[in-house]
């Protein structure tokens, strides 16, 4: 006996008509959804992580900032204090820069 064709009876035709009617959009809204929520998530996270490099570079910036005032006032504190050195600038001014450097945590300054 041959077996009947799929979706012969009016009863699974309609079955199967109205679960795609209903699977159909409910799929095509879920996944848009989804879609749409990885998306913003996505962004968010991007726009964290880039509002978090902005902070650190700015962090980064004042610290360098900071940084250079701090050598720039040493070096005028001792240039007025050495310049009429009798033992030469350089001799007074070894002690002073390797307090600075220390104080600094300057690694690898030789002197």
């Amino acid at each position: 006996m041959l077996a009947k064709p799929p979706l012969r009876s009016i009863k699974t035709h309609w079955t199967a008509v109205l679960l795609a009617c209903f699977l159909g959009p409910a799929l095509l809204i879920g996944g848009l959804h989804y879609r749409f929520e990885y998306s913003a998530t996505r962004d968010s996270r991007i726009r964290d992580v880039g509002a978090m490099a902005d902070v650190r570079h700015e962090t980064f910036r004042v610290w360098l900032h900071h940084a250079h005032d701090a050598g720039q006032g040493f070096l005028n504190t001792l240039s007025a204090f050495c310049r009429d050195s009798d033992t030469g600038f350089a001799a007074c001014a070894k002690p002073p820069m390797e307090r600075f450097a220390a104080i600094h945590r300057a690694v690898g300054v030789a002197l």
